[in-house]
């Protein structure tokens, strides 16, 4: 192997290991967002850095029954936003 290929794998085997720790952290907040909501939907708001790990989340939560819908701000707000809903 060369040292390109070293460093590519390295390269990509830290971006894996900052996407899992993110997405467990972000996934942690948002069930502690809905356990905490009064009303049957709420919404958590992330930044655009973690967009594929919203996506993640979505597609997770809407596999267990609920209705999501992702807000993505293309200007303006910095952030995305995630609507719950059950």
């Amino acid at each position: 192997m060369t040292d390109l290929e070293k460093l590519r794998k390295r390269t990509r085997k830290n971006w894996k290991k900052w996407i899992r720790r993110k997405y467990r952290w972000l996934k942690d907040v948002t069930e502690l967002t809905i356990e905490n909501a009064h009303e049957r939907e709420c919404s958590v708001e992330f930044k655009i850095d973690y967009r594929f790990i919203t996506w993640l989340i979505k597609k997770k939560l809407e596999r267990k029954g609920f209705e999501c819908l992702l807000l993505e701000n293309f200007c303006g707000s910095f952030n995305d936003v995630l609507e719950i809903k059950w």
